[in-house]
């Protein structure tokens, strides 16, 4: 997995031994983490108690790619250097792009980057961000809505819950117009427990703790069936997600809560055909077919229906 953010400390116990690369791509000087939010995401991602470390990560047994883009002297980031980061993590074989950072603008290099990172195989994580209408961050300014790069068509873009399953008043949603509704899924993001540097646990909140804990399960995903695609993960996640809030997709919780446990049990070995009519008329009742087959008996059958802007 490879976490692009503000570096690694890699002596903490939760993440000792768990990586094995890492560069800096920002004008710190150091892969190591001096601001304590890289840390803090890779102990969520695959943190171990193995070394005396006091809590295991999502997938604990995962090893971790650290990409720093983060200056320790302004805290701000470049595009440039987060085009490199996923450039180097295409090269050193990355299964899982994880990155909790946002701009209010989209720069279609980033764009270009991502979508060469997913063409390759990989699977691209992204935080939704804290620019929600309910408290949004100060770092946000005047912009509202979901940063970049989690407002990507193409990444999975993650919202934050907190511990009774409602949507943190932080966490940004959106109609994106010519990408539809985001976050895609949401996860705990409020009050999350991690390592820090020197050592150290905080408690920290933010869209930026949510986007590992499906970084992580993307990995066990990938472990459990190393042949699922991009697009085969983001469908899974989604579609064994606990619906929340309205009815289908909406701009709080996107599909749902991340379920873990479903999202592993994902049983895909079906073979369906749909059929309607070669015309379909607006506003008129149609018919759809569904034939299913499989190898066992076939209990229940659930369906969808979606507008090409997912809702």
């Amino acid at each position: 997995i490879a976490v692009i953010d503000t570096g690694i400390d890699k002596v903490h116990p939760m993440l000792q031994g768990k990586l094995i690369n890492e560069k800096d791509f920002s004008d710190s000087g150091t892969p190591q983490d001096r601001l304590g939010h890289g840390t803090h995401v890779a102990g969520i991602v695959a943190g171990t108690k193995a070394n005396n470390g006091l809590y295991d990560g999502v997938a604990p047994e995962a090893q971790l790619l650290n990409a720093k883009v983060f200056s320790d002297s302004t805290g701000q980031g470049r595009n440039l250097w987060l085009i490199d980061a996923i450039s180097w993590a295409i090269q050193n074989n990355a299964d899982v792009i994880s990155m909790s950072l946002g701009s209010p603008s989209a720069d279609p290099a980033v764009e270009n980057a991502i979508k060469t990172a997913i063409d390759d195989g990989i699977v691209v994580v992204a935080s939704s961000g804290n620019c929600g209408n309910g408290c949004p961050s100060s770092n946000c300014g005047s912009f509202r809505g979901v940063t970049s790069p989690g407002s990507s068509p193409n990444v999975i873009s993650v919202g934050a819950v907190d511990k009774n399953k409602q949507v943190a008043c932080f966490s940004s949603g959106e109609n994106i117009q010519g990408v539809g509704i985001k976050p895609d899924i949401v996860a705990p993001g409020v009050d999350i427990k991690s390592s820090v540097p020197n050592n150290a646990y905080s408690s920290k909140s933010g869209t930026s703790m949510s986007a590992p804990h499906v970084s992580g399960a993307v990995a066990l995903l990938l472990q459990r069936n190393p042949n699922l695609t991009h697009t085969d993960v983001k469908f899974i996640l989604e579609e064994t997600s606990i619906e929340l809030g309205s009815l289908g997709k909406d701009t709080s919780y996107g599909s749902g809560m991340l379920d873990l446990s479903s999202a592993l049990n994902f049983y895909s070995d079906l073979e369906f055909q749909v059929n309607f009519g070669q015309q379909v008329e607006i506003n008129r009742p149609q018919h759809i077919e569904v034939q299913i087959f499989d190898d066992i008996q076939i209990v229940e059958v659930k369906g969808k229906i979606a507008k090409p802007d997912g809702s």
